[in-house]
This record gives C-alpha cells, structure tokens and sequence, in this order.
C-alpha cells in the first residue's frame, strides 16, 4: 500500500504544471525527477539488504513501478534506458515475464545507441526461449543479436542457442552426451 501512496505522489507530482513552462515549473520538474530517483536509490538499498523472499518480491515491484515511471516521465533523460533495462530484469526476478518483454522491448526500439542494448534483445530471446516456451520469437530475437551485434560476446551465445533451439529432449541428451562422454 505505501509503494502506491509513494508512486501515486510522484506521478502526482510529475503531472502538475502543464502549460507554459516557467523557472519555477522547471525547478518542479527537476526537483520531482531527484525525488524519484532518490526513491529508486532508497529501494534499491532496501532490496540489497533485505533478505526475506516476500519481502523482496514486494521490493522489486515497486521498484518496476518506479524505474518504469522514471522511464515514462523522463524518456530523454540519460538515465531513461537504463531504468528500463532494470524494470525488464526484476520483471524477471517477480516472475512477470511478457512484462520484462514489454520493458526490454521499448528500451530496443526507443534507444538503439544504449550500451546495454545487446543484453537487452538477448534477454528478450531467453524469456521467450526458457519462460514463455516460444521458439519461432526467441529465434528471431536471436537472430537479431547474431546480425546487429555479430562482434558482441553473446552473439556467439545466441548462435548456440539457436543450434539447441529446435531439438527435441531426447536430441538434446544425445547431444550432451556425445560432448561429454564417460
């Protein structure tokens, strides 16, 4: 109840104003993003601490609600990919997994210069490969890594993925034990 109380006054916040934009909606603005980043920073410390698996679920989600907000309000900011990256992986750690889709995809179509980006379309094709048991997506996800980053490290692991993709269990132990005998 209180990470809605938290998020609904900072979404409140970011919504005031609108119209012209003076000095003082600026430093609204500006002072509304430093809360909300403080409120992730606190979260975050929150989560790093705590060790209680319910404790940390509930953690999590609102950090996803925060990051994603951070990315919603200040799409243009810096920091607004990033945020994203974090919302798809602890969208992960909660189980929420087309969400974590929803958040990584964004952050591949809106923000093609971002570093993390590769991780990004990689996880994309895991979710989808090892969560969402969807071969044809996690294929094409893959592929995507291979062909936009063939230099990146795990363009070699998408190549291996896809090798594996489409074999059956019992393909798959015949392989592994034809690697590893003895």
């Amino acid at each position: 109840m209180m990470r809605y109380i938290s998020i609904l006054l900072i979404l409140f916040l970011t919504a005031c104003g609108g119209g012209e934009q003076s000095k003082d909606s600026t430093a609204k603005t500006e002072n509304t993003e430093e809360m909300l980043l403080s409120e992730i920073d606190k979260y975050e410390s929150m989560l790093s601490k705590e060790e209680a698996m319910d404790t940390k679920t509930n953690i999590r989600k609102t950090l996803i609600d925060l990051y994603s907000s951070y990315a919603t309000s200040y799409s243009m900011k810096k920091q607004a990919p990033e945020m994203l990256f974090h919302a798809g992986t602890e969208s992960v750690n909660v189980e929420e997994y087309n969400q974590a889709i929803n958040y990584l995809k964004r952050l591949e179509t809106g923000y093609h210069e971002y570093i993390k980006r590769p991780e990004a379309i990689y996880l994309i094709a895991f979710i989808y490969e090892n969560h969402l048991n969807k071969k044809g997506p996690a294929k094409e996800y893959y592929n995507k890594v291979i062909n936009e980053y063939p230099e990146h490290v795990l363009a070699s692991q998408a190549k291996q993925s896809i090798d594996i993709l489409m074999l059956s269990d019992e393909e798959l132990i015949k392989k592994f034990q034809e690697n590893n005998p003895g």
